[in-house]
């Protein structure tokens, strides 16, 4: 078994190879992708970075939050956050508080009418801002040969799932042990092309560890 790791950065990278990698028509590949490390700010200064209590201001830093960092955050300011298996939460009121304003800030917790502590958020956390897949690829096209039988280069795709209500910030995601096998056409192959895109056109949310394996 060959596995080659590759880290790839701003939304795409190209691996030269050293030893060109052989395959043929029996071998087999699986890409994984082993973490991802996001980059994209969804919280945005001026924009939804800050929330009021009792007419109090609550600023954030800019940057992207997990739904588990900001549910600290809530809390640490007096708030109680609810979790149900739907995804959806309830935030309600502790230590004397009387009112609270999200702002723009309701729309990443679920909140889509007028907030209210006596019901649960109107859908769930939406932590990604309609995120909902990571697209990984990888391109062994030589470009000189090794074209597909309809005379294109061999591409491989596979998608992610983003559970949006989970913290993926800087470390694994809960799917890294997805192993998504591929096909690839026989050749010899010295150049490999990795690109990382998302359901979300123009967005390249995060940096992503790549594995490909060949058997």
């Amino acid at each position: 078994m060959k596995k080659i790791t590759v880290y790839v950065e701003d939304g795409e990278t190209t691996v030269k190879l050293l030893d060109p990698l052989v395959l043929t028509h029996a071998s087999k590949l699986y890409l994984k992708t082993a973490a991802v490390f996001w980059t994209y700010q969804n919280i945005r200064k001026g924009y939804n970075d800050y929330f009021s209590i009792d007419k109090k201001k609550v600023t954030l830093d800019e940057g992207y939050w997990t739904f588990k960092n900001l549910r600290k955050e809530l809390e640490s300011h007096g708030l109680s956050v609810e979790e149900y298996p739907d995804g959806r939460i309830k935030i309600g009121y502790t230590k004397g508080i009387k009112f609270l304003n999200l702002w723009k800030l309701s729309d990443l917790l679920g909140y889509t009418t007028t907030f209210s502590t006596t019901h649960p958020s109107d859908r769930s956390v939406d932590i990604h801002e309609g995120l909902r897949f990571l697209t990984v690829g990888c391109n062994l096209a030589n470009r000189s040969r090794n074209i597909d039988f309809n005379g294109f280069p061999s591409n491989i795709i596979t998608s992610l799932p983003i559970d949006g209500t989970k913290p993926l910030f800087g470390t694994t995601t809960k799917y890294n042990d997805i192993e998504s096998e591929v096909t690839a056409d026989a050749g010899i192959y010295n150049e490999l092309y990795f690109d990382v895109k998302s359901n979300v056109r123009g967005i390249v949310p995060g940096n992503v560890l790549m594995e490909l394996y060949v058997i």
